[in-house]
């Protein structure tokens, strides 16, 4: 996503409001599982700006989240997974 990609999506969305991670969870907005994302997509979910590392604390932009899920959701949830255990691929 490009600054001016993320520079509209906060005009078109001005209350992108952070919640805790928690608090997203437990509210039954998310449809998965966010500790699992995180472990597996943590630097995609961090650049994309949709969890924020705040402290120890993580924050969630829902708008971003669902965004960032519309646009990797295809790729399931283990994408990345042969490119960490490359021993598999022979």
């Amino acid at each position: 996503m490009t600054a001016s990609q993320l520079q509209q999506n906060n005009e078109d969305n001005p209350t992108n409001t952070l919640i805790p991670l928690p608090t997203f969870k437990k509210s039954g907005r998310c449809p998965l599982e966010p500790y699992h994302l995180l472990f597996h997509h943590k630097e995609s979910l961090v650049e994309y700006g949709a969890f924020i590392k705040f402290g120890k604390r993580w924050l969630v932009d829902e708008f971003k989240f669902f965004e960032w899920l519309r646009e990797h959701g295809e790729k399931g949830s283990h994408h990345n997974y042969l490119k960490h255990n490359s021993y598999l691929k022979d």
